[in-house]
């Protein structure tokens, strides 16, 4: 059950490190200078939710859409923060938090969703 555990939280940090290296943050809109911290903050947070997750008495596919709308929403509210940060030339404080925070909260979904598909790829759940 540890080694699952391990194994899949690994998995997840794999991803997100490989997409980091890639540039994918960069490309889907991210700031160049924070993209990189980021998918640091995405593992870190991405551990505690899903650990969260992984113990609770939720099944996987409430889980699994749990992580998915959560991922879906935060990559919206980074980008509708990003498009009102750049039209009001850098001015809009809220927009440049919602686009900065956006994409920390975007990260941990990322980490979540991958998390939920590795632990029933590696058999850790059984619901």
């Amino acid at each position: 059950m540890i080694w699952r555990l391990i194994l899949t939280i690994l998995s997840a940090t794999a991803v997100l490190i490989v997409s980091g290296k890639l540039g994918l943050t960069k490309e889907l809109g991210a700031h160049p200078f924070w993209a990189d911290k980021v998918v640091i903050s995405g593992i870190i947070g991405g551990i505690m939710v899903w650990l969260l997750l992984a113990f609770s008495k939720l099944s996987m596919s409430k889980r699994l859409g749990l992580g998915l709308v959560a991922l879906v929403i935060s990559f919206a509210v980074a980008r509708y923060g990003a498009h009102g940060f750049a039209i009001s030339y850098a001015e809009d404080q809220f927009a440049g938090k919602l686009w900065f925070f956006g994409w920390h909260a975007t990260m941990i979904s990322f980490f979540v969703f991958c998390g939920v598909i590795f632990g029933k790829v590696l058999g850790l759940t059984r619901r």
